[in-house]
């Protein structure tokens, strides 16, 4: 659906065009000789002129509009003609709506088909709630790395860049909420001093406990692994300790940089360690009400990058000959010059041989019909 009207912009009549935002009625109006974005009325304009009309009613045949010199000159909101026999709708206003501020209610002639759009804005993340439709769903997949969170049926974007506003003056009226979770702050002030050790941590309280119990019932809902549920329990548990005497509700994020500072490193507790403790702080603290932690800002440890071990020509030599065998250092052989697994050595016939081209021949398997490549 495509809303005309006709404009004075600049001193010159213009067509103002109004739709949805949609990428193959955008290319037609391009092809349109003069046609211009305003990104002052948020919407795309042509020349006032036959030519121009006579183009755009090839593009869009089903859309009426009457030819400028036999037409009496009408206002600039004064709309032309819709592509529909719904009653005329006036465009919302284009100015985006402030934040933490509700749209008020509007009338149902100022608003367009579908509204109720909430907006919920995190220091990394853009969560957008919306009814279902094509046209603001081609929208929404405009954004890079949007993504569809089919648990919460909600669209997540990077809040980066202009993305908020993009969506604010695409939604405008239709926003009924939008709610800023928390802003990033300036600067992360570390206020401990950094040599201090602590290795004996109290234990819990019957409510940590509780909590403790509630996290490993949910991740049991969720059918996390019987590993991931301990590994993630034990982490929690050595977390909330540590902070003692503070409650779950009163940590923080400078909780967890001394977590690493004062405890894993004094105890030389690996990197694996780390990023479990920061994964499981991550999912216990999403659930946590009330909650300081700002899960989004949990630095995760760089990953560790580990040299392979390469063995010399002498070292593999000396394996090589090391059993006096014939078979043992035959199967040692074929392992080295072939790159075989052990269960490819085992499972290699004599039909898998080719003496005369020197090649081992490809045993194929059930459960991959291609087989597996013995080289």
């Amino acid at each position: 659906m495509i809303q005309t009207s006709k404009i004075k912009y600049r001193g010159e009549d213009r067509l103002k065009l109004e739709f949805a935002y949609n990428d193959f009625i955008i290319n037609k109006i391009k092809h349109i000789e003069g046609a211009v974005w305003s990104q002052t009325l948020r919407a795309w304009h042509i020349p006032f002129t036959a030519e121009a009309l006579g183009e755009f009613k090839k593009l869009f045949p089903d859309i009426v509009v009457p030819h400028p010199a036999g037409s009496e000159p009408m206002s600039g909101s004064e709309e032309l003609t819709k592509a529909t026999n719904e009653p005329p709708v006036p465009p919302p206003s284009a100015m985006p709506l402030p934040e933490g501020k509700i749209a008020a209610k509007a009338d149902p002639q100022n608003v367009t088909q579908h509204n109720g759009i909430s907006i919920e804005i995190s220091p990394k993340q853009i969560t957008v709630k919306m009814p279902k439709n094509d046209t603001d769903i081609q929208f929404i997949r405009t954004f890079k790395y949007v993504r569809w969170n089919s648990n919460k049926f909600c669209w997540t974007i990077p809040n980066y860049g202009k993305n908020i506003d993009l969506l604010k003056n695409y939604f405008v009226q239709r926003i009924t909420n939008i709610k800023t979770i928390i802003a990033l702050p300036p600067n992360l002030t570390l206020s401990y001093a950094v040599t201090e050790v602590i290795t004996d941590l109290p234990l819990l309280d019957e409510a940590n406990n509780d909590e403790i119990a509630t996290f490993k019932q949910w991740m049991e809902h969720k059918r996390y692994s019987e590993s991931t549920i301990k590994t993630y329990t034990q982490a929690i548990t050595t977390f909330l300790r540590f902070i003692k005497p503070k409650r779950s509700t009163e940590a923080t994020n400078d909780d967890m940089v001394r977590f690493v500072h004062q405890y894993m490193l004094p105890k030389k507790l690996s990197q694996s360690y780390q990023n479990q403790a920061v994964n499981a702080a991550k999912l216990f603290f999403r659930t946590v009400q009330g909650s300081k932690f700002i899960t989004e800002q949990i630095d995760r440890p760089r990953p560790e990058h580990k040299l392979p071990n390469v063995l010399s020509k002498e070292d593999v030599a000396a394996i090589l000959q090391a059993s006096q065998n014939l078979k043992h250092r035959t199967m040692l052989s074929l392992i080295y010059a072939c790159g075989l697994r052990r269960g490819e050595l085992l499972n290699l016939k004599p039909e898998n041989v080719d003496a005369k081209r020197h090649l081992l021949i490809p045993k194929l398997s059930d459960s991959h019909p291609e087989g597996h490549l013995s080289r």
